[in-house]
């Protein structure tokens, strides 16, 4: 549990009036128990992260992804419903799409008036995009073992493709062919369900499991482990790997 702790302190300023001064300590207390992270303040209140109900994935999503990454590079339609679906993700090309249209930087379009693809700044879409996954049953949320999760939100593509290689892009690809294993008319809906549960197990946090899904020797990274790196690299990203964990704050009274 990450725990941010704001004591008040009664003090004199230079004038001699006593006035109320916040001094803020900072701890950290890292632990995944219960999904949890909160954060006391001066109004006795705590911010604490929930499970995401499938309202606030869709929220937050620009479309729904029902194929894993393809093994090549692929362009238009191909890409259609995948891990790099533009439409959904991004274009990436600057004020660019994949039906080969380009706007000039200075144009107010901000939609392709061809194929209808969002366009701008590949860079900055790429980043705050997010897709989603409709999980076949409900599972019971990772780091929240009391709650269940019956769609999953998808991180945006440039998290995706930054450092290490595209880890979560295999990770995400298991459970996505969990998915289509899972309403599969023959398919056995109890091994299924274990075989979808594990799948979103790794993603969330590979490297704890007993048996990690492993290459070229080593556990593939997963969600937990880039939210972590980013909490003592770039502040700014937490967010976004929280939202991926389909977690999101909310207050609560002490």
């Amino acid at each position: 549990m990450h725990c941010l702790r704001l004591s008040p302190t009664a003090g004199e300023d230079d004038t001699g009036d006593t006035v109320a001064r916040a001094r803020r300590t900072r701890q950290d207390e890292v632990s995944m128990a219960g999904g949890t992270w909160s954060g006391e303040t001066d109004w006795n209140m705590t911010m604490v992260l929930v499970p995401m109900a499938a309202d606030d994935v869709h929220r937050v999503s620009y479309g729904r992804v029902t194929r894993p990454a393809p093994h090549r590079r692929l362009d238009g339609p191909d890409l259609s419903g995948t891990l790099w679906d533009p439409r959904i993700f991004g274009p990436t090309r600057d004020w660019s799409c994949a039906c080969g249209h380009s706007y000039e930087k200075s144009t107010a379009i901000t939609i392709c008036s061809h194929c209808g693809w969002r366009i701008g700044r590949a860079a900055a879409l790429q980043r705050r995009r997010f897709g989603h996954i409709e999980l076949p049953c409900a599972l019971r949320h990772p780091l929240s073992p009391e709650a269940e999760i019956t769609a999953l939100p998808v991180l945006p593509i440039r998290y995706r493709r930054a450092r290490y290689g595209r880890d979560l892009d295999v990770l995400y690809g298991q459970v996505l062919i969990e998915c289509c294993s899972s309403t599969s008319p023959t398919a056995d809906s109890r091994c299924c369900a274990d075989g979808l549960q594990k799948a979103l197990d790794r993603l969330f946090c590979n490297e704890k499991l007993r048996t990690p899904l492993s290459q070229r020797g080593r556990p593939l990274r997963s969600i937990s482990h880039y939210l972590l790196e980013a909490s003592m690299d770039v502040v700014r990203d937490m967010g976004t790997y929280i939202t991926a964990l389909a977690l999101r704050p909310a207050l609560q009274g002490a």
